[in-house]
């Protein structure tokens, strides 16, 4: 009988590349895949759809999409997940119905599906997760990002995320992440010895057509699901306020209006363009990064976990051959024995060094072969995913 496996995230799968890539891997290999999440969106939901195998289960483990069986439930969860922010704003007192609507609901639906393994994602799939090992089942957790170093704010419950870090790499059955240098952190942070595997943030070649498409000169793009403070974005306007060499700078994700304003103010009164699009799906966004000559992989240094992760961005504008300008974070330097060339480092508030930089680049241009992956490729991330997975159901 084939081995059954359920992948237990928080998003919808158009904002998490690491879950549907993971599934269809597996579902390819004759696995039983099933994924549960929350559902929050009815035009995201068809479009997840289109990311994953017909083979793939797809579960809702809560949905916020109301419809007349649900929507008691739908104001209820909200109340609680308010209510709970609350408590640990005014009194420190964090829980877990902070980061998941309904838990006991959603840990309910997910047991209803028989697993041999079930494999976490995100702050829902960690909490959810070592909720699970605490009932004797067999996980693993993908750290797509170190939690309890990410976004801090007012509602943020760290300890919480710390202590369940803390469970997850003692009881997984394996963990993983996105770099060699949050792999290294991770270990080190918490004094653990067992390895944590690198899954690299590669795409399968099957979802990047290889077809010409004309380049617009001087451009640059820069994606995520949001467009926003604290990304590495503004220390980079300043770097263009600089620039005497006309570029043509884009922006997709979604951005508060304010945000919006920012951006083309800031460039008021240069020789440089800017435009920002909304959100795109996988297929659309790739074909349309394809036509710029620049990718951008900015992020700030903190918190330590935008500084340690290798995110998706970088390693596909490499996949479709653009130039790439980065910041020089240590998840960023990882790649620089492989690539070459291929990016360009920028540092933090050097503004000076960074526009001589920037300048070089431009006059130089771009003419060159394609990139060679190498280890980074999505075939070998699929084999690691794989021989972790057979390693465990075979315990």
């Amino acid at each position: 009988m084939n081995r059954r496996i359920t992948i237990i995230t928080g998003q919808h799968l158009t904002a998490n590349p690491r879950v549907w890539k993971e599934a269809n891997a597996l579902a390819c290999r004759g696995y039983f895949v099933t994924i549960y999440t929350t559902w929050y969106n009815p035009l995201l939901l068809t479009e997840d759809k289109k990311l994953i195998d017909k083979a793939v289960n797809y579960m809702a483990a809560f949905s916020l999409i109301c419809k007349w069986n649900n929507c008691l439930y739908v104001i209820l969860a909200k109340g609680v997940k308010k209510a709970a922010n609350y408590m640990y704003k005014w009194f420190k007192i964090s829980s877990i119905y902070q980061e998941i609507y309904l838990p006991g609901i959603q840990l309910k639906r997910i047991l209803n599906t028989p697993a041999d393994l079930f494999i976490c994602h995100q702050e829902a799939g960690l909490l959810l997760g070592v909720q699970l090992l605490k009932k004797g089942k067999k996980v693993a957790f993908d750290f797509e990002d170190w939690y309890a170093e990410d976004y801090p704010n007012c509602f943020r419950p760290v300890n919480l995320f710390r202590e369940n870090e803390v469970h997850a790499l003692k009881y997984a059955e394996y963990v993983t992440c996105p770099s060699n240098s949050m792999s290294i952190a991770l270990q080190q942070y918490y004094k653990f010895d067992r390895q944590v595997s690198v899954v690299y943030n590669s795409f399968p070649p099957g979802n990047i057509q290889d077809n010409y498409i004309q380049k617009i000169p001087n451009s640059l793009v820069w994606f995520s699901q949001t467009v926003g403070p604290n990304r590495g974005i503004e220390d980079f306007m300043h770097v263009l306020r600089q620039l005497e060499i006309p570029v043509e700078i884009h922006f997709i994700g979604f951005s508060s209006i304010s945000y919006r304003e920012y951006l083309v103010e800031c460039l008021n009164d240069t020789p440089h363009k800017v435009k920002i699009h909304s959100l795109m799906k996988h297929s659309d966004m790739v074909n349309f990064v394809k036509q710029f000559e620049y990718g951008l992989a900015l992020e700030d240094s903190f918190p330590s976990n935008k500084d340690l992760t290798i995110s998706n961005k970088i390693l596909l504008y490499l996949q479709l051959n653009l130039h790439v300008i980065a910041t020089s974070s240590q998840g960023h330097l990882e790649l620089k024995s492989n690539f070459g060339d291929s990016i360009s480092y920028i540092e933090t508030g050097r503004t000076s060094a960074n526009v001589e930089l920037i300048r070089r680049i431009l006059i130089r241009g771009v003419n060159k072969p394609a990139i060679e992956m190498g280890k980074y490729q999505w075939k070998m991330q699929e084999q690691v995913i794989r021989d972790l997975v057979e390693d465990a159901l075979n315990k």
